[in-house]
């Protein structure tokens, strides 16, 4: 009896970690690595010059200024770190300074970071963006994400080298500056 309520404790212990540096979002999570076809583009992408350019992730997303993304910019850097987060979760918006740290601190080293949000959000998301000074690209959350991405909890983080793999596995709760600092100094080449 005495081992069924310390392993009931244990359990309580670790899913209140997990809310306490995570929030729940709707949906299941998919086992990666389901790979999803861009749709078409209605203006000319350049696409990594490899014909065999296969990336764990392949999407074509908006960016918050109505630009087109793709997963082409994986072959531009070294690294890329994808956090998926929302303005109504507080440890996403509290790593936020954080994120916005580690991307000016290792852009010259080859790390592009990239924030990813629901759509319907968008104008809450923004207003976050300004409040907080994040300048990273912010793009907006498509179903190409979920693969990787749906894990059922904000925030989830992803890394991307430079061939379009992704590194590790996806990461769900909110990171200081230095958690994130070493995982990038582990994946960066």
């Amino acid at each position: 009896m005495r081992t069924i309520h310390k392993l009931t404790s244990l359990l309580l212990a670790a899913g209140l970690a997990l809310c306490l540096n995570a929030c729940g979002a709707a949906g299941e999570p998919e086992t990666p690595p389901a790979v999803e076809t861009a749709p078409a583009v209605t203006e000319p992408v350049q696409e990594p010059e490899e014909e065999s350019w296969s990336p764990d992730l392949r999407f074509e997303t908006l960016d918050s200024e109505g630009e087109i993304w793709t997963d082409a910019v994986f072959a531009e850097h070294d690294l890329t770190l994808i956090n998926y987060w929302a303005y109504w979760c507080g440890p996403c918006v509290s790593e936020l300074p954080e994120l916005q740290r580690l991307y000016e601190d290792y852009a010259d080293r080859g790390l592009l970071v990239l924030g990813v949000s629901d759509e319907e959000y968008e104008a809450d998301n923004r207003q976050v963006v300004e409040e907080t000074g994040v300048s990273y690209p912010c793009l907006r959350y498509t179903e190409a994400f979920d693969a990787w991405m749906n894990t059922g909890y904000i925030p989830t983080t992803i890394f991307v080298d430079g061939s379009g793999k992704v590194v590790g596995s996806p990461l769900v709760g909110s990171r200081s500056y230095e958690d994130w600092a070493a995982f990038v100094e582990e994946y960066l080449p």
